[in-house]
């Protein structure tokens, strides 16, 4: 924090600024690693929900447990999260902003197809 400080200040000579842009880049790139192993693991947590909810022994369980209002919310946080990677990405000419884009498409895709999948229980369905 003693650099970033002197960073502000503009005190730092050339191999200080070059050795701290350095450490942040390799904070950033661990941060990305981080995000993308998170978003693997939330893609692989959502498929094995879509593959339980495909089945007529959990999908009731899943129904009564209020996951559908669990689910519409993450779906609306997906398309939110969508919007927001699509305006950066085109802002910048950053391939990393299409792959989160694409990784959030997979995401909202997996948990439409489960909320479809929970519909399809009679007993979910709102009367009209």
């Amino acid at each position: 924090d003693v650099m970033a400080e002197k960073r502000r200040n503009r005190q730092l000579d050339y191999m200080q600024k070059k050795e701290m842009d350095r450490m942040e880049h390799l904070q950033a790139r661990d941060w990305v690693q981080w995000k993308a192993d998170f978003g693997r693991l939330a893609l692989v947590s959502l498929l094995t929900l879509q593959n339980l909810s495909c089945s007529p022994l959990f999908r009731p369980v899943l129904v009564q447990k209020g996951f559908g209002a669990v689910l519409a919310a993450l779906i609306r946080k997906l398309s939110r999260a969508e919007k927001h990677l699509n305006f950066l990405a085109m802002m910048q000419s950053g391939q990393m902003m299409t792959m989160l884009v694409t990784e959030v498409g997979e995401q909202q895709l997996v948990a439409l197809k489960t909320a479809y999948n929970l519909s399809l229980d009679a007993d979910s369905r709102v009367p009209l």
